[in-house]
């Protein structure tokens, strides 16, 4: 590498050092306005799945995740209220859009099912997206929206924004936590899951 290119590379990790503390930032509010509601963050700190193996693709954060349950004292119960924030740096595959967007997903499981199995079913959000992006406030789903996002559910409301548009805590409350609160405190059972 030339002297110029290496300079390139440290500018670029530096500033995607940046991004993902703007993101830590982010997903910080994100769990300080609603764990007061009542909502707890599964799966600890985790926010994402990364790689230490030779593929390097799987070296760099492409999305990010955080399911939060209510009213379950234990993040590894099962509950029947789950909230899905998945934010992409890159529009998944398939996608319409051609920037970095945040989507939040109210869900409404019976039985009650664990973030794990609901992590485990998840197949991709690019439906979601479309469905909900660019829509003021969130969205009521049917089924054939959000069946690979959330197999299980038996209802569900999202709400997608633009990724920078939620710059600092009142954004976010104002934009996000705020509306799919208030989306999902009105999300009743709709039909069973097959």
């Amino acid at each position: 590498m030339s002297d110029d290119l290496s300079r390139s590379v440290a500018q670029a990790t530096e500033y995607l050092t940046g991004i993902h503390s703007d993101i830590q930032s982010l997903i910080s509010a994100i769990d300080g306005l609603l764990e007061p509601q009542g909502w707890r963050p599964a799966f600890g700190n985790k926010v994402g799945d990364l790689s230490n193996s030779l593929q390097g693709s799987s070296w760099v954060l492409r999305y990010f995740y955080r399911f939060y349950l209510f009213g379950v004292g234990d993040p590894s119960q099962a509950a029947e209220r789950i909230i899905i924030v998945v934010g992409h740096l890159a529009p998944p595959p398939g996608s319409d859009h051609d920037f970095a967007a945040l989507l939040a997903v109210a869900t409404r499981f019976s039985p009650p099912q664990t973030a794990r199995e609901v992590y485990d079913r998840w197949e991709e959000s690019t439906r979601l997206y479309r469905a909900a992006l660019g829509r003021p406030g969130p969205v009521s789903l049917i089924r054939q929206e959000y069946v690979q996002f959330a197999p299980k559910a038996v209802g569900a409301t999202a709400i997608a924004l633009p990724l920078c548009s939620l710059s600092g805590v009142d954004a976010v409350r104002e934009s996000l936590v705020k509306p799919i609160l208030q989306a999902e405190s009105q999300l009743t059972f709709g039909e069973p899951a097959k």
